[in-house]
C-alpha cells in the first residue's frame, strides 16, 4: 500500500507540474517581465515549485513535530513527552529527528520536481551556484525562524487544533505574492509591499536571477542585505 501512496504521489506531482508549465508557457511571450529573468518561463516557474516545497515544510516542520512529541503515546497510558522526560532524552532529539526525516521526504520531492523540470526544459546549468544557495540558506534562516514562532504558538495561546494563525497568515500571503508561480513585480504596487515582506520573495528572486541569469553579488547584494535583515530580525 505504502508503496502505491508514492506512486500515485508522483503522479500528482508530475500531472499537476505539467498543467501549469502548459498553462504558465501560453503566456510566456506576451510578458515582458520573464524577460529579466531569462525568459523562461519553464525554469522560473519549476525553480518555483522547488524552492516553494522546501520553505513550505519549514515553515510547518518544527510546529509538526512539537505537536508530534505532545500529542503521541508510547504505550496506552505514556505519553510520549513523559516518556521523554522520564528518560532523560532532550527534547531537541526526537524534535530535530522528526524534522530531519520530513527534510528527506522534501528533498525527494524536489529532485522529482528537477527531473520533471528537465523534460520541460530547466536549464540551470550557466548559473551562479554559489550566490544562489547563499540567498537560499538565508532564506531558509528566516523562514525556520517564521517555524519557530508559529511552533511557540502551541503554548502561547494554545494553538493545539485548527489553524494556527501565523503560519496560516504566512503561506497565504506567500502563495499569492511571493512570486512562487509568476514574478512578483505583475502584481499591484499594493501587494508587492506584502511581497517585500516576505523572505520568500527575496530568496526566490535571488535564486532565479543566480540561476537564470549568472547574476552575482554585484547585482544581487541589495536583495541578500534585505533578506538578511530579515532573517536577523526574526531570529529568536
Amino acid at each position: 500500500m505504502a508503496r502505491v501512496d508514492v506512486a500515485l504521489h508522483v503522479v500528482n506531482l508530475v500531472l499537476g507540474v505539467s498543467t501549469w508549465v502548459f498553462f504558465g508557457k501560453s503566456f510566456e511571450a506576451a510578458n515582458p517581465v520573464y524577460q529579466q529573468y531569462g525568459g523562461d518561463f519553464v525554469s522560473f516557474f519549476i525553480l518555483g515549485l522547488m524552492l516553494n516545497s522546501f520553505y513550505t515544510y519549514t515553515l510547518d516542520a518544527f510546529r509538526m513535530a512539537t505537536l508530534f512529541i505532545l500529542r503521541g503515546r508510547v504505550g496506552q497510558h505514556l505519553s510520549m513527552y513523559d516518556y521523554i522526560k522520564l528518560s532523560g532524552i532532550p527534547f531537541s532529539a526526537p524534535l530535530l529527528a522528526f524534522v530531519v526525516n520530513g527534510y528527506i521526504e522534501q528533498f525527494i520531492s524536489i529532485f522529482i520536481y528537477f527531473c520533471v523540470g528537465l523534460l520541460f526544459g530547466l536549464k540551470i546549468g550557466g548559473g551562479n551556484y554559489p550566490i544562489a544557495l547563499l540567498g537560499i540558506f538565508i532564506g531558509w534562516v528566516a523562514v525556520a525562524s517564521i517555524g519557530l514562532i508559529s511552533a511557540s504558538m502551541i503554548t502561547v495561546i494554545g494553538a493545539w487544533k485548527g489553524i494556527e494563525p501565523v503560519r496560516w497568515l504566512v503561506g497565504v500571503l506567500t502563495g499569492l505574492v511571493s512570486g512562487v508561480y509568476f514574478p512578483f513585480e505583475v502584481l499591484p504596487e499594493q501587494l508587492q509591499m506584502i511581497s517585500r515582506v516576505l523572505p520568500q520573495t527575496y530568496a526566490m528572486r535571488i535564486a532565479r536571477l543566480a540561476l537564470l541569469q549568472g547574476f552575482g553579488l554585484s547585482e544581487l547584494w541589495a536583495d541578500l542585505t534585505v533578506l538578511t535583515l530579515i532573517a536577523l530580525i526574526l531570529l529568536p
